[in-house]
């Protein structure tokens, strides 16, 4: 994490940010009201939602220089944990999600165990093959997945009438995003972010420090699939299928990436930001110029990232509001 980031800097930076995000935190909870019977735009404001979630759970990990290509993988472990436990085995929805997070948090002590010492790229590519692995075995285990077909019918989260179940899912991914920010602002905080601050920096260093870069990246794996996991199972709870291409898509594993990058992954709301920000303009306004071309969206934003904000959209923000930077 740079310097001043995701604890924020000194004021008026700072201000700007904290105030920024309470404003937004007050809008999010009142969207479902201001709305109304518009459910379209309610759907819009959830899956942004869960794309936040998806992007705040890639830069918590990222905190230790992890580069993951292969978010999907928690993504679908939790989507298709969550499928089956209330499809198959008729969980309730909401008991089945909650399982499907857990599920996918020791899917990413599996890929901490499996990943070992490795850094840099060679971790990225084994996250990249840990997702690929997974797409094929949901592919041919036909008797569980049903392959290519996927699973369809998969209930929604139960609630009081149509409306009332939408309102449900903004709200259960607004929780999850809370969470998701809550536990990421806990760990720069706690010594844990510390320990992924001088991972970071170089393993060899954090260990002559007393850090234990397995330990630490077990438990910095493990939340970021907890999250990335619930915001899979909520996935399919909202559209009642999933299938391999879908869960295990590389979209998954690069959008979030893309996305707390573009708003500013070294901030608290920068990730939540960026998801925001591009999911909506292409929703709203891209798929309108041109229908299908989102890539040239994602593409122009990366484009953006690397030649005028290194730090995101809150970077250049806080270049131009001024002021200090504070300790991590």
């Amino acid at each position: 994490m740079r310097e001043g980031g995701l604890v924020g800097a000194l004021c008026p930076a700072r201000a700007v940010f904290r105030w920024a995000g309470i404003g937004g935190a007050i809008l999010a909870v009142l969207l479902p009201a201001l709305v109304g019977p518009r459910e379209y735009l309610l759907y819009l404001g959830t899956m942004a939602l869960v794309f936040s979630v998806l992007a705040q759970s890639w830069s918590l990990q990222a905190q230790a220089g992890l580069i993951s290509f292969g978010h999907a993988a928690f993504f679908g472990v939790g989507a298709y944990g969550s499928a089956l436990l209330s499809l198959r085995w008729q969980f309730s929805p909401w008991i089945a999600l909650a399982a499907a997070a857990l599920l996918a948090a020791a899917t990413g002590l599996a890929a901490a165990e499996i990943a070992g010492d490795l850094t840099g790229p060679y971790f990225s590519l084994t996250t990249l093959a840990l997702a690929e692995i997974l797409r094929v075995v949901a592919l041919h285990w036909t008797s569980l997945t049903e392959g290519a077909w996927g699973l369809v019918g998969i209930p929604g989260l139960p609630w009081i009438g149509a409306r009332e179940t939408r309102a449900a899912e903004y709200y259960a991914a607004l929780v999850m995003l809370a969470a998701m920010c809550g536990t990421s602002a806990w760990v720069q905080r706690a010594p844990l972010g510390l320990a992924l601050h001088a991972i970071r920096q170089g393993e060899a260093r954090a260990a002559a420090s007393g850090v234990d870069a397995r330990r630490v990246k077990r438990i910095a794996l493990a939340l970021s699939g907890l999250f990335a996991g619930g915001a899979g199972a909520l996935h399919v709870h909202i559209f009642h299928w999933v299938d391999p291409a879908s869960a295990f898509s590389l979209n998954l594993s690069v959008l979030p990436l893309i996305m707390a990058m573009f708003g500013g992954s070294g901030y608290l709301l920068g990730p939540p930001l960026g998801a925001v920000v591009l999911y909506l303009g292409n929703e709203l306004v891209f798929q309108r110029l041109a229908p299908g071309g989102q890539l040239w969206l994602y593409g122009g934003a990366v484009v953006l990232v690397i030649l005028a904000l290194p730090h995101g959209i809150l970077g250049w923000i806080e270049a131009r509001v001024g002021g200090p930077r504070g300790p991590v």
